[in-house]
């Protein structure tokens, strides 16, 4: 098989050329790129397309927080009114009392000042000050939040969910950066509003649900237990052993719940 290919080739054959060579580095540029005109034009269309999208979420994320800056209510007024408190520890770069009162416009200073103290968060907020000299209630938080701690950030996340009273809570591991002192007279409160409410929370803290007329605990997308505290201590299953993890026989069960 091979021979017969190699017959087919003369390699002593005369070689006349046809064509003169590119004198400018524009036409060898040219001529070199020839066969592959298709592909450098579909590439040239792909990163066109690809910056006309990255332009467009640029302009439409700084349209959306104009309009976030200048009505406040947006979000809030699209949403059913009053009915649900989520807890989100998600701060806008504005006052810390517009955070706070962001799921409630019209709330007054009184009214600020108590969901904050309820919260455990008052005493640090009238200490902080920004780089342009406002202080308290008035300094800015920085985009997300960034001027402040994690615990801080929750606490004052916490104050909105506070002030807003809403029937319905969503709690996602709402104590997760809190130490132990603050964890306590937090949960107080939050149990306080709990009551006559409708309350999911999440929680990898199991003080932070211990109280919950009903706990579900999952693995591995299942459901493996079902029930309130004192039953699923009975159980002696993976809900026991967490708490016995988690409290290292320090914590007194009674006083918790």
């Amino acid at each position: 098989m091979f021979r017969y290919f190699e017959n087919l080739i003369d390699p002593y054959s005369e070689y006349t050329q046809t064509d003169t060579p590119p004198t400018t580095l524009w036409a060898f540029l040219r001529g070199y790129c020839r066969p592959f005109y298709g592909l450098l034009a579909l590439i040239t269309l792909t990163e066109m397309s690809i910056a006309a999208l990255e332009l467009g979420v640029i302009f439409g994320v700084g349209w959306f927080v104009d309009v976030i800056h200048t009505t406040p209510n947006l979000i809030v007024d699209y949403a059913v009114p009053g009915l649900i408190a989520l807890a989100v520890f998600y701060l806008l770069h504005r006052s810390v009392r517009d955070n706070i009162r962001y799921g409630r416009q019209n709330a007054t200073q009184a009214e600020i000042l108590a969901a904050s103290k309820q919260a455990v968060a008052h005493d640090f907020i009238v200490d902080l000050k920004d780089l342009v000299g406002n202080s308290g209630y008035d300094a800015m938080v920085g985009e997300r939040g960034v001027k402040l701690s994690g615990g801080e950030r929750q606490r004052i996340s916490l104050a909105r969910v506070i002030l807003k009273n809403a029937p319905i809570l969503l709690l996602d591991e709402a104590t997760s950066a809190l130490d132990s002192e603050i964890e306590a007279e937090i949960l107080n409160t939050l149990y306080g509003m709990m009551q006559g409410k409708t309350v999911i929370a999440i929680a990898h803290r199991l003080s932070t649900i211990a109280r919950m007329d009903r706990i579900i605990v999952m693995d591995n997308g299942s459901i493996v237990e079902n029930g309130p505290h004192e039953a699923l201590l009975a159980q002696n299953g993976q809900y026991a052993t967490f708490w016995a993890r988690q409290s290292g026989g320090f914590i007194d069960i009674k006083a918790v719940i």
